[in-house]
Protein backbone atom coordinates (compact mmCIF):
# COMPACT_ATOMS: atom_id res chain seq x y z
CA UNK A 1 0.00 0.00 0.00
CA UNK A 2 1.64 3.54 -0.92
CA UNK A 3 0.42 6.82 1.03
CA UNK A 4 1.09 9.70 -0.97
CA UNK A 5 2.11 10.19 -4.09
CA UNK A 6 5.70 8.83 -5.37
CA UNK A 7 8.30 11.48 -5.78
CA UNK A 8 11.88 11.26 -4.52
CA UNK A 9 10.87 9.38 -1.90
CA UNK A 10 7.97 6.61 -1.70
CA UNK A 11 6.10 5.79 1.44
CA UNK A 12 4.59 2.28 1.86
CA UNK A 13 2.97 -0.15 4.13
CA UNK A 14 4.59 -3.74 3.16
CA UNK A 15 3.21 -7.25 3.92
CA UNK A 16 5.64 -9.53 5.10
CA UNK A 17 5.27 -12.84 5.51
CA UNK A 18 5.98 -14.39 9.31
CA UNK A 19 8.00 -17.38 10.13
CA UNK A 20 4.71 -18.73 11.00
CA UNK A 21 2.80 -19.28 7.84
CA UNK A 22 0.41 -18.31 6.87
CA UNK A 23 0.85 -15.43 9.05
CA UNK A 24 2.03 -11.96 8.06
CA UNK A 25 2.80 -9.20 9.52
CA UNK A 26 3.23 -5.48 8.12
CA UNK A 27 6.22 -2.94 8.06
CA UNK A 28 6.11 1.13 7.31
CA UNK A 29 8.74 1.46 4.22
CA UNK A 30 10.58 4.60 3.45
CA UNK A 31 12.87 4.03 0.28
CA UNK A 32 14.82 7.04 -1.43
CA UNK A 33 14.36 6.03 -4.93
CA UNK A 34 17.80 8.00 -6.72
CA UNK A 35 19.62 5.19 -5.88
CA UNK A 36 20.49 1.79 -7.78
CA UNK A 37 19.64 -0.23 -4.78
CA UNK A 38 15.83 -1.15 -5.45
CA UNK A 39 15.60 -4.50 -4.04
CA UNK A 40 16.64 -3.51 -0.56
CA UNK A 41 15.69 -0.53 1.77
CA UNK A 42 17.13 0.63 5.60
CA UNK A 43 14.52 3.03 6.35
CA UNK A 44 11.95 0.85 7.93
CA UNK A 45 9.69 -0.30 11.18
CA UNK A 46 7.62 -3.33 12.05
CA UNK A 47 4.50 -3.02 13.02
CA UNK A 48 3.09 -5.15 15.96
CA UNK A 49 0.75 -7.90 15.17
CA UNK A 50 0.89 -10.99 13.01
CA UNK A 51 -2.43 -12.14 11.23
CA UNK A 52 -3.44 -15.56 10.09
CA UNK A 53 -5.57 -15.69 6.64
CA UNK A 54 -9.44 -15.46 7.39
CA UNK A 55 -11.14 -18.67 7.19
CA UNK A 56 -14.34 -16.86 5.89
CA UNK A 57 -15.31 -13.93 4.31
CA UNK A 58 -17.18 -12.76 7.68
CA UNK A 59 -13.20 -13.12 9.50
CA UNK A 60 -11.56 -11.01 7.42
CA UNK A 61 -14.03 -7.38 9.02
CA UNK A 62 -11.77 -8.27 12.33
CA UNK A 63 -8.37 -8.97 10.74
CA UNK A 64 -8.69 -5.16 8.59
CA UNK A 65 -9.71 -3.75 11.80
CA UNK A 66 -6.33 -4.59 13.63
CA UNK A 67 -4.17 -4.02 10.69
CA UNK A 68 -5.92 -0.92 10.07
CA UNK A 69 -5.49 0.30 13.97
CA UNK A 70 -1.69 -0.88 13.45
CA UNK A 71 -1.16 1.55 10.76
CA UNK A 72 -2.58 4.19 11.78
CA UNK A 73 -0.93 4.22 15.38
CA UNK A 74 2.36 3.13 14.59
CA UNK A 75 2.96 3.08 10.80
CA UNK A 76 1.74 6.58 9.74
CA UNK A 77 3.98 8.14 12.39
CA UNK A 78 6.79 6.46 11.17
CA UNK A 79 6.60 7.83 7.57
CA UNK A 80 5.24 11.21 8.86
CA UNK A 81 8.72 11.23 10.69
CA UNK A 82 10.62 9.92 7.76
CA UNK A 83 9.13 10.15 4.35
CA UNK A 84 10.09 13.63 3.13
CA UNK A 85 13.67 14.14 2.01
CA UNK A 86 14.77 16.21 5.68
CA UNK A 87 12.92 13.33 7.63
CA UNK A 88 15.15 10.91 5.34
CA UNK A 89 18.34 12.70 6.03
CA UNK A 90 17.85 12.24 9.70
CA UNK A 91 17.31 8.68 9.14
CA UNK A 92 20.87 8.67 7.50
CA UNK A 93 22.28 10.90 9.89
CA UNK A 94 20.94 7.93 12.38
CA UNK A 95 22.62 5.35 10.15
CA UNK A 96 26.00 7.42 10.13
CA UNK A 97 26.52 7.90 13.85
CA UNK A 98 29.57 5.99 14.25
CA UNK A 99 29.36 2.94 16.29
CA UNK A 100 31.60 3.02 19.44
CA UNK A 101 30.80 -0.90 19.85
CA UNK A 102 32.32 -1.84 16.90
CA UNK A 103 35.10 0.43 16.58
CA UNK A 104 33.55 1.28 13.27
CA UNK A 105 34.03 5.38 12.33
CA UNK A 106 33.38 4.88 8.79
CA UNK A 107 29.87 4.88 6.71
CA UNK A 108 29.34 1.86 4.60
CA UNK A 109 29.20 2.51 0.61
CA UNK A 110 25.24 2.67 0.57
CA UNK A 111 25.03 5.23 3.67
CA UNK A 112 27.45 7.20 1.75
CA UNK A 113 26.00 6.67 -1.67
CA UNK A 114 22.51 7.56 -0.68
CA UNK A 115 23.55 10.76 1.30
CA UNK A 116 25.67 12.40 -1.39
CA UNK A 117 22.60 11.56 -3.79
CA UNK A 118 20.67 12.94 -1.25
CA UNK A 119 22.61 16.66 -0.38
CA UNK A 120 22.49 17.21 -4.18
CA UNK A 121 18.73 16.52 -4.80
CA UNK A 122 18.53 19.11 -2.01
CA UNK A 123 20.75 21.59 -3.70
CA UNK A 124 23.92 21.27 -0.76
CA UNK A 125 26.56 20.65 -3.04
CA UNK A 126 29.25 21.30 -0.09
CA UNK A 127 27.53 18.54 1.79
CA UNK A 128 27.19 15.88 -1.23
CA UNK A 129 30.97 16.50 -1.48
CA UNK A 130 31.57 15.84 2.38
CA UNK A 131 29.25 12.30 1.56
CA UNK A 132 31.39 11.32 -1.42
CA UNK A 133 35.08 11.74 0.55
CA UNK A 134 33.05 8.88 2.96
CA UNK A 135 32.27 7.20 0.15
CA UNK A 136 36.16 7.33 -1.09
CA UNK A 137 36.83 6.37 2.76
CA UNK A 138 34.48 3.37 3.00
CA UNK A 139 36.22 1.86 -0.58
CA UNK A 140 39.76 2.04 1.20
CA UNK A 141 38.67 0.30 4.18
CA UNK A 142 37.20 -2.79 1.70
CA UNK A 143 40.08 -2.43 0.10
CA UNK A 144 41.89 -3.83 3.31
CA UNK A 145 40.39 -6.85 2.86
CA UNK A 146 41.78 -10.01 1.44
CA UNK A 147 39.27 -10.03 -1.55
CA UNK A 148 37.45 -6.55 -1.96
CA UNK A 149 33.90 -6.52 -2.23
CA UNK A 150 32.88 -5.97 -6.03
CA UNK A 151 29.46 -3.68 -5.36
CA UNK A 152 32.01 -1.47 -3.37
CA UNK A 153 33.85 -0.83 -5.98
CA UNK A 154 30.56 0.02 -8.05
CA UNK A 155 29.15 2.62 -5.36
CA UNK A 156 32.49 4.31 -5.76
CA UNK A 157 32.38 4.33 -9.60
CA UNK A 158 28.39 5.86 -9.46
CA UNK A 159 29.23 8.48 -6.74
CA UNK A 160 32.34 9.97 -8.84
CA UNK A 161 30.01 9.67 -11.65
CA UNK A 162 27.64 11.99 -9.98
CA UNK A 163 30.26 13.98 -8.25
CA UNK A 164 31.70 15.12 -11.13
CA UNK A 165 28.41 15.84 -13.10
CA UNK A 166 27.00 18.31 -9.87
CA UNK A 167 30.66 19.49 -9.77
CA UNK A 168 30.34 20.98 -14.11
CA UNK A 169 26.55 21.41 -13.60
CA UNK A 170 24.29 20.26 -10.62
CA UNK A 171 21.07 20.75 -12.14
CA UNK A 172 21.98 18.00 -14.24
CA UNK A 173 23.45 15.92 -11.85
CA UNK A 174 20.15 16.48 -10.51
CA UNK A 175 18.17 15.58 -13.60
CA UNK A 176 20.24 12.28 -13.96
CA UNK A 177 19.15 11.70 -9.98
CA UNK A 178 15.59 11.94 -11.40
CA UNK A 179 15.99 9.25 -14.28
CA UNK A 180 17.58 7.51 -11.83
CA UNK A 181 13.96 7.57 -9.46
CA UNK A 182 12.05 7.26 -12.33
CA UNK A 183 13.70 3.93 -13.41
CA UNK A 184 13.47 2.63 -9.71
CA UNK A 185 10.01 3.35 -9.15
CA UNK A 186 9.54 0.95 -12.65
CA UNK A 187 11.56 -1.49 -11.67
CA UNK A 188 9.41 -1.78 -8.28
CA UNK A 189 6.10 -1.24 -10.41
CA UNK A 190 5.47 1.57 -8.55
CA UNK A 191 3.33 4.86 -10.01
CA UNK A 192 5.60 7.34 -11.89
CA UNK A 193 7.15 9.80 -9.62
CA UNK A 194 5.29 13.23 -9.70
CA UNK A 195 6.16 16.81 -10.03
CA UNK A 196 6.07 18.45 -6.39
CA UNK A 197 7.96 18.05 -3.36
CA UNK A 198 10.91 19.28 -5.32
CA UNK A 199 10.77 15.66 -7.95
CA UNK A 200 11.02 17.86 -11.69
CA UNK A 201 8.79 17.21 -14.10
CA UNK A 202 9.57 16.17 -17.07
CA UNK A 203 12.07 18.13 -19.02
CA UNK A 204 12.92 20.00 -15.86
CA UNK A 205 16.83 19.94 -15.45
CA UNK A 206 16.44 21.35 -12.09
Amino acid sequence: MIRGEVGWTVQQIVLRPSRHAPAVRLDAVVQFLATPRVNGYTCAVPLTGAWDEPASVDDYEPVMAAMTRAILVQGAPFLDRYGSLDGYLDHLRDQAAPDPALGVDWLDMNTAEELTYLHLVRGDLAAAADAAQEAERSADEDRRHPIPSLWVQRGLDRVRQVMAIARRNPDEARSLLARNAASAAAALALPEPTPGAGFPSKGDGR
